[in-house]
């Protein structure tokens, strides 16, 4: 119920914004959750993002299942990316993701962060992509008591996005409960710390990249 609720408050944010703010105090009521929070992800959200991977003391859980990302120095969270980097390889926290690959660039990133992240304590697993990117709740957590949702679609969204943030004990379960069984149900891409070449090349099959590209791609990130 609690997650229901939650969708339909993003929903809500996305095609209705007028009506946001009372359906957040109605959810905020029916819950009877002090610490929920509203953040935009420009400025709020990237912030919160920066003091959470500082106080991590065991692990990051991530989704990364239909957005695209922004690089370079107009990247609202590039310091928070920047000291998560240093964290994973000083091996003071590990990080897990789940992901969608539904195009060459995702595959680059992909594979570059694999690559980047060899033998430490940083994991991906996938699903198969859909044939077109569609809008999904995307999902943060560090260490199970910090959460974040938000409904994080493709760049050309001319929606402002909004992030709610969550630190409650009882939809903390159901939410770890939730990355639990979305973990459980993906396929590894670098189990026991090896990635899965055979894994990857099926992938970029699947998105039409032949072997040759698919070297190629492989050599052009390695250099």
């Amino acid at each position: 119920m609690v997650l229901v609720a939650i969708g339909i408050l993003l929903s809500t944010s996305i095609f209705q914004p007028i009506r946001f703010a009372s359906e957040f105090e109605k959810l905020q009521s029916k819950l009877g959750v002090a610490n929920i929070s509203i953040l935009d992800s420009k400025c709020s959200f990237p912030q919160n993002l920066e003091q959470h991977v500082f106080k991590s003391t065991s692990f990051i859980l991530d989704t990364a299942l239909n957005y695209e990302t922004v690089s370079g120095p107009d990247d609202p969270q590039r310091r928070y990316k920047e000291i998560l980097d240093k964290r994973i390889k000083n091996k003071e926290i590990s990080f897990r993701r789940v992901e969608l690959i539904f195009s060459r660039k995702r595959l680059e990133k992909v594979i570059q962060n694999l690559l980047k992240y060899e033998g430490i304590e940083y994991f991906i697993r996938i699903y198969d992509a859909p044939p077109k990117p569609i809008p999904v709740i995307h999902m943060m957590s560090f260490d199970n008591r910090h959460f974040y949702l938000g409904g994080f679609f493709p760049a050309e969204s001319p929606t402002e996005e909004i992030v709610l943030y969550v630190q409650n004990d009882e939809i903390a379960k159901l939410l770890s409960e939730y990355w639990n069984e979305l973990w459980r149900r993906a396929k590894p891409l670098n189990e026991n710390k090896q990635i899965n070449w055979d894994e990857l090349k099926n992938i970029a099959s699947k998105i039409g990249i032949d072997e040759v590209e698919f070297e190629q791609i492989i050599n052009k990130i390695k250099k």
